[in-house]
């Protein structure tokens, strides 16, 4: 599922947080095996889990890893890029 992002500045927190609530509530849809045995339950935290982390890694914006890291007991690295001259 493709989540439009193009509307919002990821710069500042609260576009962050309007990107994050766009990848959860896409993340519910993919993920929704509409079963409630206990098999099926865990099944669809897993893929949702896994899924809301990997479209935040793939946007790859601090903000919304922020965002992300707020929200959940294992936090995504941040990665710092730096200019090396030589």
């Amino acid at each position: 599922m493709t989540v439009k992002f193009g509307d919002l500045d990821l710069s500042n927190p609260q576009g962050a947080a309007t990107l994050y609530r766009r990848i959860v509530q896409a993340a519910r849809g993919v993920c929704d095996m509409s079963d409630d045995s206990p098999w099926a339950l865990a099944a669809e935290h897993g893929c949702f889990k896994k899924a809301v982390a990997d479209a935040v890694t793939k946007v790859g914006e601090p903000q919304l890893i922020a965002v992300y890291n707020a929200k959940n007991n294992q936090p995504l690295p941040f990665t710092l890029a730096t200019a090396q001259i030589r």
